[in-house]
């Protein structure tokens, strides 16, 4: 195995493409000739990191194999290509149970947006792929997948659990901005913020603040005005924190008029924002 790899990064170096082509057929003829899943499993890896389309044949028939599942749709999705989401989907309806979280994990990190429906279905319909389904929606970023994220993290209690629906969302929310839907990232940020007032969802409101700067920059100032008001220390600070990117004499201003009618704790807050050097 140690020369195996050691080839394999041989050929990952520049102008060894012919070398690479090779090697990937030997590897993937390999998977076949070898007697044990340990081998198997390590020739796959091989491919993961040196394949390109020309591996998808050699791992198409591993994708639904219990034992070579993960480490086949790993290596496939690390193809990274068009042509690796087309054959990652072909091969979810004829799948296991047990193998197609596996393919719509992988359909995420590619994010193929053909599979958006299929991931969305798998969803609704099988409740042991839930999790599996809103990890692959996240980096996607779908507009039609808003309803799935928001309601599994509303159900988490905007809170960050084992099932991360809160952090898939925050993550779908940034991948909504990135995609040119800041509208809808924002308007969904802002939600958030609204329902999450619970103590214990400090965090996922600090998130949502967070993610408001980040989209509509100086903008998001109304909302860190309001938030200084809020009756969590935590969250006051954080919005204080983030009105330090825009600060200038006009939201000084604002923070003075905000300060002669705030509560002794938020004043004691403003006065130690407003007293640090810009």
């Amino acid at each position: 195995e140690f020369a195996i790899s050691a080839y394999t990064k041989s050929v990952m170096l520049p102008g060894k493409k012919d070398q690479r082509k090779r090697a990937v057929k030997v590897y993937g003829n390999g998977i076949k000739e070898v007697g044990d899943d340990v081998s198997r499993q390590f020739l796959v890896k091989q491919l993961e990191l040196i394949g390109d389309d020309e591996a998808l044949p050699y791992l198409a028939p591993y994708i639904n194999n219990n034992r070579l599942s993960g480490p086949a749709t790993r290596a496939v999705a690390q193809v990274g290509t068009a042509a690796a989401g087309k054959l990652l989907l072909q091969q979810y309806a004829g799948a296991s149970a047990a193998n197609r979280g596996n393919i719509i994990e992988a359909l995420g990190y590619l994010r193929y947006t053909p599979a958006v429906a299929t991931i969305q279905s798998a969803y609704k319909s099988e409740a042991g792929l839930k999790k599996n389904a809103s990890y692959s929606l996240s980096p996607i970023g779908e507009s039609s997948s808003a309803e799935i994220l928001h309601g599994a993290a509303k159900q988490a209690q905007f809170t960050y659990d084992t099932n991360n629906a809160t952090s898939y969302y925050t993550k779908y929310l940034t991948q909504l901005a990135a995609n040119k839907q800041d509208a809808l990232a924002a308007k969904l940020a802002e939600q958030m913020i609204t329902e999450a007032t619970a103590a214990k969802q400090t965090h996922a409101r600090i998130v949502a603040l967070t993610l408001l700067a980040d989209f509509n920059n100086s903008k998001v100032l109304p909302l860190l005005y309001k938030a200084v008001k809020d009756p969590d220390m935590e969250y006051r600070a954080a919005a204080l924190k983030l009105a330090g990117r825009f600060r200038d004499a006009a939201s000084d201003k604002q923070w003075i008029t905000l300060l002669r009618t705030a509560s002794a704790p938020v004043k004691v807050q403003l006065i130690n924002y407003l007293a640090d050097a810009k």
